[in-house]
């Protein structure tokens, strides 16, 4: 079980039910009344968005607890985690989830102790219930200002369990609806949130609108993208090379670009802000 903890990085959640004949699907994530929102294997591709698992534990052991109380035999479901990469196979991997006995070898590789996972957030529970200072996510809920995002329509309620999680562990939020008021008129429009930390500690609500399309031949940061860029952004979601942005008056600075599927809004990180080890595993960079 710790080892497969350890490997939860940029991998999918795979399902499978007995009464549908374990025939495969990839969550995509939670419908608001609780229920999966999949798609079936076969059809996959890893460029598709899905629920991706992270090394957020607590964010799966949430999870599978809301799983356990929407559904009455949750026993018929059967969880895999698995690698992104092996996506270019999806149609080829279908057969052996639809025969998990047969197939247990290799399957049990990547089959998720749902049971387990729902234990540990129990347990976890029980341990703030009775001493009221356990926190498994990376702010407390008493750190977001609510009343903001209660005006814009938001509140702990219309986010779920699981997106106040995400978002008190530093993730984006699902696209929601954020309501606003202009001259008397009510305005809706769809946009992410995620919590941004201050220099002196605090938190601020970081919301970005989304866009029907990328602005992709309007100038950014006065730089106009070649159509090697554009293309790139609009395939993989990252500009594929460094790029010099003019982020201060007449001064260029090398930078990544990248495009955030969600929101259709560019983003850039420069270069020299990034750190990289020395070295990985032992080997020298």
């Amino acid at each position: 079980m710790d080892k497969k903890l350890k490997d939860l990085k940029d991998e999918v959640l795979v399902v499978t039910n007995a009464a549908e004949g374990n025939t495969p699907h990839v969550v995509e994530g939670i419908e608001p009344e609780g229920g999966l929102k999949t798609r079936p294997l076969a059809g996959v591709k890893p460029s598709d968005q899905f629920m991706r698992i992270d090394r957020n534990e607590s964010l799966i052991e949430a999870f599978f607890s809301n799983m356990k109380r929407q559904f009455e035999r949750p026993s018929d479901f059967h969880f895999y985690h698995l690698p992104m990469d092996l996506l270019v196979s999806a149609k080829e991997l279908v057969g052996l989830f639809k025969q998990p006995e047969s197939n247990a070898a290799l399957l049990d590789e990547y089959r998720l102790d749902t049971e387990q996972f729902t234990q540990n957030r129990q347990q976890k529970q029980q341990q703030s219930d009775g001493s009221g200072t356990e926190q498994s996510t990376r702010w407390s809920m008493e750190q977001v200002d609510w009343q903001q995002l209660e005006r814009m329509g938001v509140t702990p309620e219309t986010l779920g369990e699981l997106g106040v999680r995400r978002l008190l562990n530093g993730n984006e939020s699902a696209v929601l609806t954020l309501k606003t008021v202009f001259e008397g008129i009510e305005f809706e429009t769809p946009a992410c949130i995620r919590l941004t930390e201050n220099p002196d500690g605090t938190l601020r609500n970081n919301i970005e609108c989304c866009k029907r399309y990328p602005e992709l031949d309007t100038p950014y940061f006065n730089v106009e993208f070649t159509p090697e860029v554009k293309q790139n952004l609009q395939e993989k979601g990252n500009a594929g090379c460094v790029v010099e942005l003019e982020l201060a008056e007449g001064v260029r600075e090398p930078c990544l670009v990248s495009l955030n599927p969600k929101t259709n809004q560019l983003h850039h990180v420069p270069v020299s802000g990034i750190t990289l080890p020395a070295e990985v595993n032992g080997t020298a960079l």
